[in-house]
């Protein structure tokens, strides 16, 4: 008990000084993203509150064998663990550091042991109800009496910032897909559609012609015999012409499809031409255009129509392409005519909401393309029996009346199109994109506006994320702080005020410091609405209805 004494005594000091020593370089290395002091949102007026060490980071001590010396109170919401669980205990052997991760972690801590400056590194933890955390842990040598004798650090949360990262970045490559799509659209209107009218005002012409040339060719050949026309014999070539004829015209009307469906997919529709419509009469119309479809592909086509459905609004022609798309995929999908199509209609009274079913028997669509149907020109039809556009026009028509397509499929089990509309028409909500560094102000401002004002509200927390967001959708007003890390709010004005298409976006502007050279920017680039934090919410929602009135 001698020995255990001192080591212990030896122990308890390290703790105290590392706690003091990390505490007091945490608080003083850690800038707060906001003012502390600023009133932004409480009673009235906006305001949020910064701790500079808050329960998010958490502080510990290790010992050279990477044994638990101490570790703050925030182990239990990072990871669900006390305090008193970890303390003493392995880092290694204890079930919270992912087995993976081991090896790396040793090293590290070895580097550190040994003076080398280590950048911070993110590793994987488990939580007490398994699940996995990404966590950044920055680590520097403890020294006492000029001797390293333990490690110190702090672990950060950066689950949410990695997975945030990786969001945008696919965002932003779909956005860049979306950009290209467009300059297709473009290309294609101008470069086909053009040549493609020649075409289609000719046929009929080229149609009329041999049906009078028909005639004299015929007399021809009943009093002299039969001779070549483009080297066939006139009597193989007179069966032929009308075949070719329309083979051209409809040839001819598939382009013109192709391009009408690029220009419904790159071009919101407007909600004016909305109408009440009774859903039973769209299907039975689609069925009728594409029945000659159907009875070459199955004998086994159902359909089960409910009664006192009521109308929704909506554009008729539109939902009439989704349901021949849904048909027409149906029919391609079977590969014997005893599998059957089913098409069946209802009224969810509890979600007011019409329901289409389109159900085929077919071969069913592979689990690991499921997430790419909806994409634009993805098919897994043959070369010529598709443009990969049906799925993402129907999908993007349902989405802009409010509902939602959905798709259930196995390989080999048929596949269902389940096609949801609100009875009600979506009401036409202003978006406003609140583009600001600060976390707890973009959270509290945007359920102010939501409860307050109505408005469909989304965010960004810096400039580069709103500039992906505004390329998928033109919000109607930015509420755009300044001073933010990366792209900040004078670099989106520049954005915007370059872009003929986006300079008609309505900005406001937020910002807790008058007098700066950004500001002075900004007012030579046109945007004077400037709101000064702090500030009250009703002089807030005075300005926006202001702007976007």
């Amino acid at each position: 008990m001698e020995t255990e004494k001192p080591k212990r005594c030896f122990w308890a000091r390290l703790y105290l000084v590392s706690f003091f020593r990390y505490s007091r370089l945490m608080t003083m290395s850690r800038k707060p993203s906001i003012n502390p002091n600023a009133p932004y949102m409480s009673s009235g007026i906006l305001k949020s509150r910064a701790d500079p060490c808050g329960e998010t980071y958490l502080l510990y001590s290790l010992t050279p064998k990477l044994e638990v010396i101490s570790v703050s109170s925030a182990v239990r919401g990072l990871l669900g663990y006390e305090p008193e669980e970890i303390i003493g205990r392995n880092l290694i052997e204890l079930p919270i550091l992912a087995p993976e991760y081991h090896d790396r972690l040793k090293s590290e801590m070895d580097r550190v042991i040994n003076n080398e400056p280590i950048p911070p590194v993110t590793y994987e933890f488990i939580s007490r109800d398994g699940k996995r955390k990404l966590l950044e842990l920055t680590a520097m040598p403890l020294r006492l009496k000029g001797e390293v004798c333990g490690i110190i650090g702090s672990a950060h949360d950066v689950t949410e910032a990695i997975e945030s990262k990786k969001r945008i970045q696919t965002e932003l490559l779909q956005a860049d897909k979306m950009i290209s799509l467009g300059v297709l659209v473009s290309g294609v209107a101008h470069e086909i559609n053009n040549p493609n009218n020649f075409i289609m005002l000719n046929a009929p012409i080229l149609r009329e012609a041999w049906d009078d040339a028909f005639r004299v060719l015929d007399q021809y050949f009943r009093d002299n015999g039969d001779f070549k026309i483009a080297g066939l014999p006139y009597a193989e070539f007179r069966n032929e012409i009308p075949h070719l004829l329309s083979g051209i015209e409809e040839g001819s009307r598939r382009i013109q499809r192709i391009v009408q469906d690029l220009r419904e997919y790159a071009h919101p529709s407007s909600l004016s031409s909305h109408r009440p419509v009774q859903v039973n009469d769209i299907v039975e119309k689609s069925i009728n255009l594409v029945q000659n479809m159907i009875k070459k592909s199955t004998k086994n086509f159902r359909v089960s129509l409910a009664n006192n459905i009521p109308p929704v609004n909506a554009n008729s022609q539109q939902i009439e392409q989704v349901i021949i798309n849904l048909i027409q995929n149906a029919c391609q999908a079977l590969t014997d005519k005893n599998q059957s199509i089913s098409i069946t209609t209802s009224y969810d009274e509890k979600n007011d909401v019409v329901v289409i079913i389109v159900q085929d028997e077919g071969k069913g669509i592979n689990g690991n393309i499921m997430p790419y149907i909806i994409d634009p020109f993805f098919t897994t039809k043959p070369a010529g029996k598709g443009s990969g556009l049906g799925l993402a026009v129907s999908d993007k028509i349902i989405n802009e009346h409010g509902g939602k397509l959905l798709i259930s499929s196995e390989k080999g089990k048929g596949a269902k199109f389940k096609v949801i509309l609100p009875r009600k028409r979506p009401q036409e909500k202003k978006n406003v994109l609140i583009v600001d560094d600060d976390e707890s102000f973009r959270r509290t401002l945007t359920e102010s506006l939501r409860q307050f004002a109505g408005l469909e509200v989304d965010v960004a927390s810096n400039g580069i994320e709103a500039c992906i967001k505004i390329g998928k959708y033109h919000p109607a007003l930015l509420v755009l702080d300044i001073m933010m890390p990366g792209m900040d709010g004078v670099e989106v004005c520049k954005m915007l005020r370059n872009s003929e298409e986006l300079s008609g976006i309505k900005v406001l502007i937020v910002t807790g410091i008058p007098h700066t050279s950004k500001l002075k920017e900004l007012h030579s680039l046109g945007y004077h609405n400037v709101l000064m934090k702090p500030f009250k919410l009703e002089d807030l929602l005075i300005k926006i209805r202001q702007l976007l009135e």
